[in-house]
Parts: C-alpha cells; sequence; structure tokens
C-alpha cells in the first residue's frame, strides 16, 4: 500500500542508515511520497522512498528491519524506462534508473507489471509536479514536457522574464553590462521556484 498518509517523511528515513542529505539546504517543502519494495540483480532486495525531490533507494540489510542507503536519485535528473520482460529474472518486472546528473544507473525489479506501472507513473507524475514549481536545477526537456501539457512552447522563466523586458524595461539603457550582486541573484532563483 503506497497511499502512506500517515507515513511522515521523518518516519520513513528513520529506517535508512547511512544516508546524510549533504550540506546543500534541504527543500522546505520535501515530503515523502511512497515506499516500493524492490529487487536488484546483483544485491538482493530493498525499499525505494519517493520523496517530492529524490528517489532514494536503500538495500535491506540481513536479518534486520533498517536499510542501508545506496544511492539518492535527483528527481529532476532521473530517467526512468521499463525493461522488456526476461523470464530468466525471478522477477519479471524490472525498470532502470538512471541519474543524468551524475551518471549512475540502477536496475529494480518490481514484485509485478502492475506495481511497476505503478512506480513509474508515480515518479514520471512527481517529477512534473517538480518542474512545475521549480526553474532551476530541472532538465528543460523536464520543463519542456510540464509546459506543452499546457500547450506553451518555451518554459514559463523565459515567457516572464520576455515579458518584463518588453513592458518595463524596454528603454533602460545599459540593462545587460551590470550583473546583480550574488545574494540578489540567490534570493531570486529561491523566489521564482518557490511561484
Amino acid at each position: 500500500d503506497n497511499t502512506l498518509g500517515l507515513y511522515t517523511l521523518r518516519e520513513a528515513l528513520s529506517t535508512i542508515s547511512g544516508w546524510e542529505p549533504g550540506e546543500a539546504p534541504q527543500p522546505e517543502s520535501r515530503r515523502f511520497l511512497a515506499r516500493y519494495t524492490v529487487g536488484t540483480p546483483s544485491s538482493g532486495s530493498g525499499e525505494l522512498y519517493l520523496l517530492s525531490d529524490l528517489v532514494i533507494f536503500a538495500k535491506k540489510r540481513f536479518n534486520k528491519r533498517r536499510y542501508q542507503f545506496a544511492h539518492a536519485f535527483d528527481l529532476a535528473q532521473l530517467a526512468t524506462k521499463a525493461l522488456p520482460d526476461d523470464s530468466s529474472r525471478r522477477q519479471a518486472s524490472a525498470a532502470e534508473f538512471v541519474d543524468r546528473g551524475d551518471g549512475t544507473h540502477g536496475v529494480f525489479l518490481f514484485e509485478s507489471n502492475a506495481a511497476r506501472q505503478a512506480a513509474l507513473a508515480h515518479i514520471d507524475a512527481s517529477a512534473a509536479e517538480l518542474a512545475r514549481n521549480h526553474v532551476f536545477a530541472v532538465p528543460l526537456e523536464t520543463l519542456m514536457r510540464a509546459r506543452q501539457q499546457r500547450g506553451r512552447t518555451i518554459p514559463a522563466i523565459v515567457d516572464g522574464a520576455t515579458a518584463a523586458l518588453r513592458t518595463k524595461y524596454v528603454d533602460l539603457e545599459g540593462l545587460f553590462r551590470i550583473s546583480a550582486s550574488k545574494n540578489q541573484l540567490e534570493d531570486l532563483r529561491r523566489r521564482l521556484d518557490a511561484g
């Protein structure tokens, strides 16, 4: 059951040892979405944790209820594809995950074709939601897919910047000669990603 309404992010991540989110600020909007039990061709069983911005794979530790962190896939950089069924696998419903950011890939075996389809659809919908709500660190193709679903052909940031230049700043001299400060740029980036 992946409708874990009461299963909070903290509870989900408390079952994983060895995962440190890193020094980058974590989005306040990060939330737990789903958990999928999977196998791998080489390292046994584990769990995929779908968060609002990451997919975490954790391997099951032998005879324990905890899982060992293996990899965090950045949802904005994640490419997934269902692999053809292969009767030589214990479980025929496999999917490949590729992190376009660091090149890491993994093949995960789902309990059934329906579980695989549900997981991939959930991941695709979450990536589209992330692209709708974020501008930076999201692949252009993901941004474009979200925009094309709404009948637009260029990213929203380009639409907005072009409209502002045309209406407010058309007569401003030297607009592109002087850059804003790093703090101003970071503030603008945060505000754009926040919507």
